[in-house]
């Protein structure tokens, strides 16, 4: 499943939060801070990539457009990129041995989502089940993010969210754009100016621009 990739790449952090954790807290808080800022620019950057390319991907599959499923799939994309958020806020409690809460936030975000599915999924379908899904993902990241924050482990960079939001507005704004002209270029277009903005405003943690190979 797509929502086990951000657990897969917050995961090889993890030997180092926990190092942290134990004999370092400040140094413990500082690469959480860059963890999650990081991994909500790059959930951020998946979602507006996914929700562009719905349309198309609907196309492609189907042969058709379908608007219930390219509905589902964006909204779906807001879940997908929320997880990444919520992967590396629960990674940070799993480093303080946080179980308990753990426990809960996933207990409370499964049977919130049979129960939502459940409603929603028998009156409006496919999107009813992929609002179920999103606001479960949604609320995992936010109280796990809270939970870090009460901690003392987290000092969110508001800013750098906000510069993101706005990378992701634009994007979106793109989108809309040119849905009536092509399906295709919404799906490589939006994305290519999402990053673009994004880079430009320093929304990008300068960390995960180093990353990125150099000739």
């Amino acid at each position: 499943s797509d929502l086990n990739v951000p657990s897969l790449l917050v995961g090889a952090l993890f030997p180092l939060l926990a190092r942290a954790a134990s004999n370092d807290r400040v140094r413990l808080r500082m690469a959480l801070e860059r963890t999650i800022s990081g991994s909500f620019a790059v959930g951020s950057l998946v979602a507006l990539a996914v929700a562009a390319g719905a349309p198309f991907a609907i196309l492609v599959l189907s042969g058709e457009q379908n608007g219930p499923a390219t509905d589902a799939l964006r909204i779906l994309a807001a879940g997908l990129g929320l997880t990444f958020l919520g992967s590396a806020c629960q990674y940070g409690l799993l480093a303080l041995r946080k179980h308990r809460e753990i426990l809960y936030i996933n207990v409370g975000a499964l049977l919130s989502n049979v129960v939502l599915t459940l409603f929603l999924a028998s009156n409006y379908g496919a999107v009813g089940a992929a609002i179920a899904l999103a606001v479960c993902e949604i609320a995992v990241a936010v109280v796990a993010a809270v939970l870090l924050v009460r901690a003392g482990q987290l000092r969110p960079d508001v800013a750098a969210a906000v510069r993101m939001v706005f990378a992701v507005g634009v994007g979106a704004l793109v989108a809309v754009l040119l849905t009536p002209v092509s399906v295709v270029l919404v799906a490589f277009v939006a994305p290519l100016v999402t990053f673009a903005v994004a880079f430009a405003i320093r929304a990008i943690p300068q960390e995960l621009i180093a990353m990125v190979p150099r000739r």
